[in-house]
């Protein structure tokens, strides 16, 4: 073969390993975006794609173990996060996917623990931190929920999950003012993330201020047209109101474009049916 067609043929080869190599990270980048805005099907079909091309690859295993948490397939969750620790022990998201899987699955004791060597692991792991906040106050610890997630808002002071958070933590025990201040600081570093709205609009229904309620329900609407929990939010919101077509329409369509929130909502559409029939 002469000296030209050697250098030919190393080429082609050089750019397949190139297309190749740009080909799973695009995947494994696909993956994390689909997962972002709640397309977990789509995510999941790109960490599947990334992990043929890459089955050694720890970072898939945890994309793909976030995603099956998030679609209730928290043991198959269990397995990819325990599979990526092989592949790389000391990694920190692992542990803290771990802790999530283990607290969809109601083990507090797995999920503080994985959550715990998460933040041992990696020490300004905001994130985590604010898991194991969410975890202590679903089980009534709520003065350590308020020290962890203190400490959390101590490292970055412009964490809007974290403000979000300690919102809901004032809202439990009480403190309306200081959980309105904590979203709406929420909502002034992340202003155009429908989740923000979604929480507040709660807020202001809970406050029985409906129409401001439902302002946040609309806002969040705009933001993500798709939204299903701010249909149905904006639909009890409605009920209060007493408009009851409103809210049976709000409630369908959320229905619609998220059959698992039926348990959530059933009972205000049964009861805005019942009095929309009188």
């Amino acid at each position: 073969m002469s000296h030209f067609k050697l250098i030919a043929v190393y080429i082609v080869l050089l750019s397949a390993c190139i297309y190749s190599q740009d080909n799973y990270e695009v995947n494994l980048q696909k993956g994390k975006t689909a997962f972002e805005v709640g397309k977990f099907e789509d995510a999941l079909k790109y960490f599947d794609m990334f992990l043929l091309q890459r089955p050694d690859d720890y970072r898939g295993y945890i994309g793909r173990g976030n995603t099956l948490v998030l679609i209730n397939r928290s043991e198959d969750a269990i397995r990819d996060f325990n599979h990526s620790l092989e592949l790389e022990s000391d990694n920190a998201s692992a542990y803290s996917g771990l802790g999530s899987a283990y607290a969809f699955l109601g083990d507090k004791n797995k999920a503080e623990k994985n959550y715990k060597k998460a933040i041992e692991l990696k020490p300004d792991d905001v994130n985590s931190m604010n898991s194991l906040a969410t975890l202590m106050a679903r089980y009534g610890d709520y003065k350590s929920a308020f020290e962890i997630i203190n400490g959390a808002l101590k490292i970055d002071t412009q964490y809007a999950e974290g403000y979000r958070n300690r919102c809901a933590l004032y809202f439990f025990t009480g403190d309306t003012v200081k959980a309105f201040a904590d979203i709406n600081k929420a909502i002034e570093l992340k202003p155009n993330d429908p989740v923000m709205y979604n929480t507040r609009g709660a807020l202001f229904r809970e406050a029985n201020r409906y129409e401001d309620a439902i302002k946040d329900f609309n806002r969040a609407i705009e933001l993500d047209s798709n939204n299903a929990e701010a249909f149905c939010r904006r639909g009890v919101a409605y009920l209060y109101m007493e408009n009851y077509e409103q809210c049976i329409s709000d409630i369908e369509h959320g229905l619609q474009l998220e059959p698992s929130m039926e348990t959530l909502v059933k009972k205000y559409l049964e009861e805005a049916k019942e009095k929309k029939g009188k």
